[in-house]
């Protein structure tokens, strides 16, 4: 009589450790499956805004170098306002102030 006996705690255990595989198993491709519907729905990078409010903009190339800042002064890169000398001015600013210290030296 034990020998029938051992010969089902040999199969309620290989039950369980199918069991085991199994829910080890569906869980793996529940976390993949959530994975992959994560992944695809952050594939898309356009978005469109009727307004944006920030203090700096950074475009930056794909090797990640920067292209262009976008900023107010305190956060333009190498801006420090103690200096005179590091004034933002656009081109044509520089353009006509020298343009214009030709003209009165010569006139």
């Amino acid at each position: 009589m034990s020998n029938g006996i051992d010969v089902l705690q040999a199969q309620i255990a290989q039950l369980k450790r199918n069991q085991r595989r199994l829910a080890l198993g569906y869980a793996g491709m529940g976390v993949l499956a959530v994975a992959a519907l994560m992944t695809g729905a952050t594939s898309q990078r356009s978005a469109s805004f009727d307004v944006i409010d920030a203090q700096r903009i950074n475009i930056k190339e794909p090797d990640g170098t920067l292209r262009l800042a976008i900023s107010n002064r305190t956060l333009f890169p190498g801006y420090s306002s103690t200096t005179r000398s590091n004034r933002i001015r656009a081109p044509w600013q520089a353009c006509c102030s020298s343009m214009m210290k030709a003209r009165k030296t010569a006139g």
